[in-house]
Formats: structure tokens, C-alpha cells, sequence
């Protein structure tokens, strides 16, 4: 009720609510004082979200994302992955990033190697998107060597190497291709 978008029909929502549950659409998932709803078959709900404009879509996750970061601020840290998702979603690459980045670094603070790849990739790739200036090649380099370490984590070394490379490139430091140039850079 927090997002509804139709202000004017905001007391209505309980009836349209029960009104799904009624057709065996939605199933009550909570009940009071914090009801919520669940879609009873994952296809109804892709069919309601495509049936939405993409702008709707964008402004309904900016107001969920909002909803969550003032609603939780206290544990707001188990909603990182939540956040990423919803600003992502509503094409707001500055939140997305910043989400994904913390995201990735709680996964990875967690053991959870392949979901800190992945958070962490997708803030890497919406930098490059979005060719956002603001974001220092420390920072990128940050997160490829997390993601490498994170590889090197889950026993992937060429992958590992390959990240790590990239961090190099970016840093324009050469990595060394033989052993010799590697004890060299060593010393």
C-alpha cells in the first residue's frame, strides 16, 4: 500500500486484494498486521508484470527501492541484493551500482563466492553501460580482485588469473607472461 500508485484508490486495495485471492490468482501469504500477498503461479505473475508499460515498471521499482531504504534502515544490509535488483530494475545506474558493489561484498564477506561474482560483475558491467566517470579505476580494480580471489575461492585459478589480469590492464601494469618476468616483478 506503501507504493500504490493510484493514491485516489488507495482505500480500494484491500477489496481488490481479496477480489484476487477470490479468482485463485493471489494467495494470502501474511496475515494482519502486515498482510501481504503472493501470486499463486509464477506464469500469472510474468503475465502481469509484462502486461505493465516499461515506464511503470521503472517508477514501481524506484518506489520499492525507496520503500525499502526508509522502511529498513536499521538492517537495511540483508536487503543489499533487494535494493541492486529494484534500482537496477528502475534504471537508476548510480543506486544499482552502489547496491551491487555492497551486495557482492557481503556475499564475499559471507563465503558465498558465486553470488559475489555475479553482484560484483554486474556492477563492473553497468559501470562500462553507463560509462560512469565517477567510479575510480581503484574502485573497478577493487572489485575485479575480489571477484578474483572469489574464483580462486571456489578452485576456478584460470579464471582467477584472467580477472586478475583484467585488473592489471586496467592500472596499465603489464602482468607477466613467463616465470621469469613474475620473479622479476616480484622483486
Amino acid at each position: 500500500s506503501a507504493i500504490y500508485p493510484i493514491k485516489t484508490d488507495l482505500s480500494e486495495l484491500p477489496e481488490f486484494l481479496k477480489n484476487l485471492e477470490n479468482q485463485e490468482l493471489t494467495i494470502l501469504d501474511t496475515p494482519d498486521p502486515e498482510i501481504s500477498y503472493l501470486f499463486k503461479h509464477i506464469i500469472t505473475q510474468e503475465v502481469a508484470y509484462n502486461l505493465l508499460l516499461f515506464s511503470q515498471r521503472r517508477s514501481l521499482h524506484k518506489a520499492i527501492a525507496e520503500w525499502y531504504e526508509s522502511s529498513f534502515v536499521r538492517d537495511i544490509v540483508t536487503y543489499y541484493p533487494v535494493l541492486a535488483h529494484h534500482w537496477k530494475q528502475a534504471e537508476v545506474p548510480k543506486k544499482a551500482i552502489e547496491y551491487l558493489e555492497k551486495s557482492g561484498e557481503l556475499a564475499f564477506r559471507n563465503g558465498t563466492y558465486r553470488e559475489a561474482i555475479k553482484f560484483l560483475t554486474e556492477a563492473i558491467q553497468k559501470t562500462e553501460e553507463t560509462k560512469d566517470h565517477n567510479i575510480s579505476l581503484l574502485r573497478k580494480v577493487y572489485w575485479y580482485r575480489i571477484v578474483g580471489e572469489a574464483q580462486i575461492g571456489l578452485g576456478d585459478l584460470e579464471s582467477a588469473r584472467q580477472t586478475f589480469r583484467k585488473a592489471c590492464a586496467i592500472l596499465k601494469h603489464p602482468s607477466p607472461v613467463t616465470s621469469g618476468g613474475a620473479i622479476f616483478g616480484v622483486l
